[in-house]
């Protein structure tokens, strides 16, 4: 933060002081819009990435059991 510089008469001060706060205002604003954008961006990829986990999961419970099936009639084999 760089406060205005303030010379000439209270009227000139007080002038100064608001368009300072004014820019200040607007940048802050700028720099909310950015963050938000970003944010936004990052909720979107961590729902695909919890997407990602959620299928991964199912696809690994799928082979958990289709590799229990495959030693099971393994097994029956042997046993005849």
């Amino acid at each position: 933060y760089k406060p205005p510089a303030v010379s000439g008469n209270y009227a000139q001060q007080q002038t100064h002081v608001m368009e300072d706060t004014m820019r200040t205002h607007y940048e802050t604003e700028g720099t909310a819009a950015t963050v938000l954008t970003q944010m936004q961006t990052q909720r979107q990829q961590l729902q695909g990435a919890n997407q990602n986990v959620w299928e991964m999961r199912q696809a690994t419970e799928k082979a958990k059991k289709d590799i229990t099936s495959m030693v099971r009639r393994t097994r029956r084999k042997k046993l005849k």
